[in-house]
């Protein structure tokens, strides 16, 4: 979205006297992201494009709004997401408060993904314990263990050269021990340290466009295998220990979801770093880091690999 014109007079038809709007994360252009002044306070309005545009930004804004009507938002001590504001059909956007402070982490640099580890458990597992009923009519088609898989090929043959062959042969082994879930909770689909902004220590989760009903397990392995990946990206000699904490932390706020995180952790590890290897575009440069990711997801997969 570069008509930055066009969104202000857009926002304002539909009742939001907007200002100084300016482009704030332009790495999802089909999401684009604009910070604005609404009532001489920063907001923040995420613009959806494309097809069922506004029916999708409509459908964002209530997902918001339940969450914060949750434990996790105006009922919490301290907020764990920014406060929604509203929606504007003209403009296709969802608007929220802007909210203080910087990513955890970001590819390459795991900056307080340990340090405050058990903090961002602890909120994960009060995403996850949100009571479903107050949020399904919001939420996007469930997320199978079957819809994972499918979408896994997917990404696996669109991986070049031998990491594609490589990547199918991950979920052809995932496929032949893969079961459902014993339990499904709200997840966000994409919870790592560049999703969870940091103020005065206090944590906030931003971005749930990935948000599903699926396994607990999903948003759990995500986080470790984003580190661990990171971790390699950045040069280190990766470790999944280092994010054990976090699943014991984890745990502790969520101690029925332990048989589920147990039985479908190697899965969704495996999973998550196909996702990995074909979603970065920084290791579509690193050919050899990238089929390094996805080795590292065959020998889970296979069993060969201790991660716990």
């Amino acid at each position: 979205m570069n008509d930055i014109g066009q969104a202000t007079a857009d926002l304002r038809a539909d009742g939001f006297a907007v200002s100084d709007l300016r482009l704030l994360d332009g790495r999802h252009p089909d999401r684009p992201v604009v910070a604005a002044v609404l009532d001489g306070k920063p907001i923040v309005a995420k613009v959806f494009v494309g097809r069922d545009a506004s029916s999708r930004a409509h459908a964002a804004h209530q997902l918001a709004v339940a969450l914060w009507r949750s434990p996790l938002g105006g009922m919490r001590s301290g907020p764990g997401i920014a406060a929604p504001i509203g929606w504007s059909p003209s403009a296709a956007a969802v608007l929220s408060e802007l909210v203080e402070g910087a990513p955890l982490g970001s590819r390459g640099e795991l900056g307080g993904a340990l340090t405050h580890g058990a903090a961002a458990a602890e909120l994960l597992a009060d995403l996850h314990l949100v009571d479903v009923a107050t949020v399904d009519p919001c939420l996007a088609p469930m997320r199978s263990t079957g819809k994972l898989l499918r979408s896994l090929r997917r990404k696996a043959a669109e991986l070049p050269g031998a990491i594609g062959p490589a990547a199918t042969d991950v979920v052809d082994a995932l496929e032949s021990t893969a079961r459902p879930p014993l339990v499904s909770t709200i997840t966000h689909g994409d919870f790592t340290p560049r999703n969870l902004l940091i103020d005065h220590d206090a944590l906030r989760i931003i971005d749930f466009d990935r948000t599903r009903l699926a396994s607990p397990g999903r948003d759990v392995a995500y986080w470790r295998a984003w580190c661990w990946a990171t971790e390699l990206l950045h040069g280190a000699v990766p470790s999944w220990g280092v994010t054990l904490p976090f699943v014991e932390h984890y745990l502790a706020a969520a101690p029925a979801h332990r048989d589920e995180i147990e039985r479908s952790q190697r899965m969704h590890l495996a999973a998550g770093l196909v996702r990995i290897s074909h979603g970065w575009s920084a290791l579509a440069s690193l050919p050899n880091l990238q089929l390094r990711v996805v080795g590292e997801a065959a020998a889970i997969a296979r069993g060969a690999v201790d991660v716990e």
